[in-house]
């Protein structure tokens, strides 16, 4: 994950699936050098919702894919079954 306040949908049940794909997500600061903002293990995809890097197929997509779990610490309390930007967006549709 690129380091950035926004969930991430993720599943502990799949392995990887095996690619000759890496992606490198920079971005041109003003002096002209990048930043390295992500590195994605195969093609592009959209940035989750609600990050910077964020698209408009970006809810689309995460519905329907997920990051596979390594062994990283999570902080317990952010874990949930239900999808905030699912939820976010519904809300949104209400008003």
């Amino acid at each position: 994950m690129n380091g950035s306040d926004s969930f991430a949908r993720f599943v502990k049940n799949r392995s990887y699936t095996p690619t000759h794909y890496l992606t490198l997500v920079l971005r041109k600061g003003k002096d002209g050098g990048y930043e390295l903002l992500d590195i994605i293990i195969g093609r592009s995809r959209p940035g989750v919702p609600g990050d910077e890097l964020a698209t408009e197929d970006s809810e689309a997509f995460w519905a329907e894919h997920a990051r596979v779990w390594e062994n990283r610490s999570a902080q317990l309390r952010t874990i949930t079954k239900d999808c905030p930007w699912a939820q976010t967006t519904a809300e949104t549709a209400k008003s």
